[in-house]
């Protein structure tokens, strides 16, 4: 019998007194063994499944194929009879540039914030000692 010193311990899980107390065809304890199971690994896997159920239909997240044909919104132009742009309408005006057109310091400020965020994440990550 094990045997406890200090203040009382509000929850414990015990499997077994002792080791070699185990009889392997005893049903209680392939019923702990089941319900331990169905703890640990079902009840995490059904809520890992829900939420990614969740993020997949409720987040407006793009398929990857789609970013490949990606054509962003554009304003719609009203040209005058004489040619002469009159007036641009739109919700987001975006423009799209290739990467050589962008300056590099713009460039450089992207990879910095991008590094930050990564270093942080390591710092985070890192095992503290």
């Amino acid at each position: 019998m094990p045997v406890h010193v200090g203040p009382p311990i509000a929850t414990t899980l015990i499997l077994f007194d002792n080791m070699g107390d185990i009889q392997y065809n005893n049903p209680r304890m392939y019923s702990r063994i089941i319900k331990l199971t169905v703890i640990l690994v079902m009840l995490p896997m059904i809520f890992g499944v829900g939420l990614g159920y969740g993020l997949v239909n409720y987040l407006e997240i793009p398929d990857v194929k789609q970013l490949e044909s990606y054509r962003p919104k554009s304003a719609t132009r009203l040209y005058a009879d004489d040619g002469t742009l009159f007036a641009e309408l739109f919700v987001e005006k975006r423009i799209p540039i290739p990467l050589t057109e962008m300056p590099k310091h713009l460039r450089l400020a992207f990879v910095a914030i991008e590094e930050v965020d990564l270093a942080n994440k390591v710092r985070d990550a890192a095992p503290s000692g």
